[in-house]
């Protein structure tokens, strides 16, 4: 391959700029509706809980991607401690969940604007929650803006996209404050703990895996797949991400409360699973005489989705040469454009593939679920990736690092995400368990391509506590949060449990005892 080294031009300030646009996307717009008709005023709650578990996997990743940086991010580090297999699943999953965002966004710029004028109403169905066929064809004109503004290199890229940003932040603030100070209704949160989680806590961990919050916070990943092009990582990328997800998490939070205080009686007059707004701020903006105000947030609409659908179009096109480049992928998907650096043959495979999701899962709601599971799927190797990488400094310097500190922690995310793939449900689970399975099928061709058969047995056994967690919880989910119910929540959780302990041991153990550096 020739000319296979990014250019190192991305600042600081474009590097935050890029976490936040990734995690403002559309998430703002439709999300914060999603997760009042599942969990009530309760929802607030998601919120933290979809930042505290995006500041640990970056907690986790900082370390090492500082040390190792990659355009395959946290996929790319598992190859590193736990071999090939390990590796290509994460890279596999967390690339399908990077490629479905930009279809995500497109069919939230068409859901808001659908509700601008009679002419465009006939973009997307209210009463299915899909996109019509004229809509599928609009996404699809979408996505190829997405693909384009990437496709003349990073430098356009963060021009674009550090304008876009400071206007797409400066709507949603100017929209909590003109909301709160007309017509928030704080009954709306009850005055009792029954009115504030009416559907009980089970339903805020629905919320967080289901309606849009770890999509939206997964928007901290795309710093990481810059990381290659950065001129200091370990002072730029604690910053970016950090910082990108704290801040928008303050955003996302104000957001919620002025969505759940702005509802009217007439809004919750059948309950709150029956709110059903087409467009939610412009409704409440409107309904709040606040038209002016309501046609700028319609006519900007279009840039939060969409500066954060090129920003994934972006990030996926470095995974798609991260895996070219270990040999996962064809060799053509490797190679960068020599005039600006851009992998312009990785993001024309993005955008055929993105675009193919607009044909299967046709709504919103549904590409979120989907995406949201695979993204926390694609978390789950990152606590042991962190515990391997620190017990091999823990040989080199063992009076800097807590290792009992690090085992807790460390077990602590992994049960967590295992909870809320659990309560994704089988409906959701068992389709990301095909995908999975595809890749398997795209791994077995690869390493008998390239005849990489050495350590092929160490390599699937390393690798194998990934799988026999995916099944334990497809199991789990199947017969404890199915329609029957046939297991018990508690007993249900306790072997999520159970399933989290043996996948994490095995984890540890058959970690590599030194970081190998993947030569490519």
């Amino acid at each position: 391959m020739n000319n296979n080294n990014f250019k190192k031009n991305v600042t600081t300030f474009s590097l935050m700029m890029t976490g936040v646009t990734s995690i403002m996307g559309s998430g703002w717009l439709l999300a914060t509706q999603k997760i009042a008709i599942v969990a009530g005023p309760a929802g607030v709650f998601t919120w933290l809980i979809g930042m505290l578990i995006a500041c640990l996997i970056a907690v986790f990743s900082i370390k090492i991607s500082t040390t190792h940086p990659s355009a395959g991010g946290i996929g790319y580090y598992s190859m590193l401690t736990h071999g090939r297999f390990s590796g290509f699943i994460t890279q596999w999953v967390n690339w399908l969940s990077t490629l479905v965002v930009p279809a995500i966004e497109a069919q939230a710029i068409l859901q808001y604007i659908s509700s601008s004028n009679k002419e465009l109403a006939n973009l997307y169905s209210l009463q299915q929650h899909i996109l019509t066929p004229v809509g599928i064809f609009f996404a699809l004109i979408l996505m190829l803006v997405f693909t384009a503004i990437n496709y003349w290199g990073m430098k356009l890229f963060s021009r674009i996209n550090n304008a876009l940003t400071i206007i797409k932040v400066a709507i949603p603030i100017i929209t909590i404050l003109l909301l709160f100070f007309n017509g928030f209704n704080a009954s709306n949160f009850g005055d009792s703990y029954q009115q504030f989680v009416p559907f009980g806590v089970k339903s805020i961990a629905t919320a967080v895996i289901s309606c849009g919050v770890i999509m939206s916070f997964n928007g901290f990943q795309n710093v990481l797949t810059f990381s290659e092009e950065l001129e200091d990582p370990k002072r730029q990328l604690p910053f970016a991400m950090i910082g990108s997800i704290v801040f928008c998490f303050v955003l996302f939070l104000f957001l919620q409360i002025v969505f759940i205080g702005s509802l009217s009686p007439q809004n919750l007059m059948h309950g709150w699973h029956n709110v059903n707004l087409r467009s939610p701020y412009v409704d409440l903006l409107i309904a709040a005489n606040l038209q002016v105000f309501s046609w700028v947030v319609m006519s900007t609409s279009v840039i939060g989705p969409a500066t954060a659908g090129a920003a994934f179009m972006a990030s996926g096109s470095r995974m798609v040469y991260k895996l070219s480049h270990s040999r996962f992928l064809p060799t053509y998907f490797g190679e960068l454009d020599k005039k600006y650096s851009s992998p312009r043959k990785a993001l024309i495979l993005n955008f055929i593939i993105g675009s193919s999701f607009l044909f299967f899962f046709k709504g919103w709601f549904e590409l979120v679920a989907i995406v949201s599971v695979l993204h926390v799927f694609s978390y789950l190797s990152m606590p042991i990736v962190a515990i391997a990488f620190r017990r091999q400094l823990k040989q080199v310097r063992p009076k800097t690092l807590n290792l009992l500190g690090d085992y807790i922690s460390a077990f602590s995310i992994l049960f967590i995400l295992a909870i809320l793939l659990f309560y994704a449900s089988w409906a959701i689970m068992w389709k990301m368990s095909v995908l999975v399975v595809a890749g398997l099928f795209i791994f077995a061709y690869y390493e008998r391509h390239h005849k990489i058969n050495h350590h092929f047995i160490k390599y699937t056994l390393q690798g194998s506590w990934l799988i026999l967690l995916l099944i334990g919880i497809s199991l789990i989910a199947y017969y404890g949060n199915n329609v029957d119910n046939i297991i018990s929540n508690k007993l249900s959780i306790f072997l999520v449990f159970v399933i989290t302990c043996i996948t994490f041991i095995i984890g540890v153990v058959t970690a590599n005892k030194e970081i190998h550096v993947i030569n490519e």
